[in-house]
């Protein structure tokens, strides 16, 4: 049995000046950024984007699901033989590594499981989600302001994302060990 890195974190996505939470928008901003092919450059050669993204219901709990893409080029610049020693090279391969994702959507938990080395972590989540829902509410909110139809203009509020790691409880009696009080 193939075994695979998982991280669990807590998502926090809040919208506009009032910190809305996430599920209020849930279809309107969240679900449409994440199936609207919006990609996230990281660099001129690696790219992130979401993929199979639906709410499901797992044990009668709603949860979004989905996967997070990594399209990336890696470059191999050197390569060592047994024969020959290390020797230059300049080779170039097409990767591209998912992480699938699972966010409870009644506390915000999130489940991060890494398919391969190389596939998104936490952090990379964090900006991917981030980058597309703001690239889709700026793209949303320039169609809603550029339609003449429209006579009073609603815009979609900015989002703020943050993804905190969870500990594990070996993690926390490591790190307070050689704490004799908290107050």
């Amino acid at each position: 049995m193939e075994s695979k890195q998982m991280y669990i974190a807590d998502l926090n996505a809040v919208f506009g000046k009032e910190e809305e939470p996430l599920i209020r928008y849930m279809d309107d901003i969240v679900l449409s950024a994440l199936t609207s092919n919006v990609v996230a450059d990281s660099t001129e050669r690696t790219r992130y984007f979401f993929e199979d993204v639906l709410v499901r219901n797992i044990g009668g709990e709603y949860v979004l699901s989905g996967l997070l893409i990594k399209d990336t080029i890696l470059e191999v610049k050197s390569e060592y033989d047994q024969r020959e020693g290390l020797k230059k090279t300049d080779k170039h391969f097409k990767s591209s590594p998912y992480s699938l994702f699972l966010i409870y959507l009644k506390n915000h938990r999130m489940m991060l499981v890494k398919n391969q080395d190389g596939s998104p972590d936490t952090r990379s989540f964090s900006f991917a989600f981030r980058t597309v829902v703001d690239k889709y509410i700026k793209n949303r909110n320039g169609e809603i302001k550029a339609d003449q139809n429209i006579e009073i203009k609603k815009y979609l509020p900015y989002v703020r994302v943050k993804v905190s790691g969870i500990k594990t409880s070996a993690s926390v009696k490591e790190a307070l060990k050689d704490v004799e009080k908290i107050t």
